[in-house]
């Protein structure tokens, strides 16, 4: 049986030097604590309907993350390393950045934090450039740890004023910039000529400058 609490209104009349209230009509409501065991009954409900949806979402997205985290293969799973690096924020910032642009030239290379900046330009097509990427490629990872930015740029007709404004006559090519000296470095980066512009690079690194020989094939 639901708790009633009954309100009346009405008019005072004054006989005699006493007071009486005279109720013109009266109403029954539910009583406040009445009320609150409704709210309450009602609450509990809906978190007991909401409940098993939510703890079904939750389980998908624990499912979703556990075939993210491995890799089927035959016989069995594989770790997915590069998940794992995400999700534990061991991602490293990008090996070399690639610019096809003037603006994003300026951006990335002129405008850089970094007190060194290796660009290298090079064609997709050319065989020569193939075969020095993966030298390039190890050189990066062995000098950005050391404050160095790595840079490529494809050479396509889109950019062709872009490579041939910076004086880029053939590929692959190589320049170095020093963030208060500007360009420094430009030098042919084919395979047999990588040693020596590694060499370059780490005095740079070292903190020291190379004059430039009458000899040297540039």
């Amino acid at each position: 049986m639901r708790n009633q609490c009954t309100f009346g209104t009405g008019f005072i009349l004054l006989v005699g030097g006493a007071m009486f209230l005279q109720p013109v009509h009266s109403f029954s409501m539910p009583c406040r604590t009445s009320l609150a065991q409704t709210s309450v009954r009602q609450r509990t409900s809906l978190e007991v309907v909401m409940h098993p949806v939510e703890k079904k979402g939750k389980a998908m997205e624990e499912e979703k993350s556990t075939e993210k985290a491995w890799t089927e293969v035959e016989g069995g799973f594989l770790p997915n390393i590069g998940h794992l690096k995400e999700k534990f924020g061991l991602t490293k910032k990008l090996l070399i950045t690639e610019v096809t642009t003037l603006q994003q030239y300026k951006d990335v290379v002129a405008m850089a934090d970094e007190e060194l900046v290796v660009v290298k330009f090079y064609a997709p097509w050319c065989r020569a450039c193939k075969a020095v990427a993966p030298y390039y490629r190890q050189l990066a990872r062995q000098m950005t740890e050391r404050g160095v930015k790595f840079v490529e740029v494809p050479v396509t007709q889109d950019n062709s004023v872009l490579c041939n404004g910076l004086g880029v006559k053939s590929v692959p090519f190589g320049h170095i910039y020093h963030r208060e000296a500007g360009l420094v470095e430009e030098r042919k980066l084919k395979k047999k000529d990588f040693p020596v512009f590694r060499d370059v690079l780490e005095t740079y690194v070292n903190g020291e400058c190379l004059l430039p020989d009458d000899d040297d094939d540039r």
